[in-house]
């Protein structure tokens, strides 16, 4: 891969109340590819919900990235990220 790509998932029925989700991808200098997930997900029944499961949600969603990374580190090995993208980068609204 070279450059950037992501992609969007949108739920549009399900446990949340929204949930938009997006991957993206960027090449790392001298090989190799960075992967972010910005996510972004309310619960239904509004602040009620977040009073009364939002931080075990939020716990859930983190435990499944941290699996996520994890597996991905085994299968591909763990590259070598700048500092500068590890609390991740901006990424375009549209494709280039």
């Amino acid at each position: 891969m070279k450059g950037e790509a992501w992609f969007i998932d949108v739920q549009e029925g399900g446990p949340f109340a929204a949930w938009h989700h997006r991957h993206a991808f960027r090449s790392i200098p001298g090989g190799g590819t960075a992967v972010m997930d910005l996510v972004e997900y309310a619960l239904p029944m509004g602040r009620v919900g977040q009073f009364l499961a939002g931080s075990w949600v939020r716990k859930q969603v983190e435990d499944l990235f941290r699996f996520r990374r994890e597996a991905l580190h085994r299968q591909f090995g763990q590259a070598g990220i700048p500092d500068d993208w590890r609390t991740g980068w901006t990424v375009q609204e549209q494709p280039v």
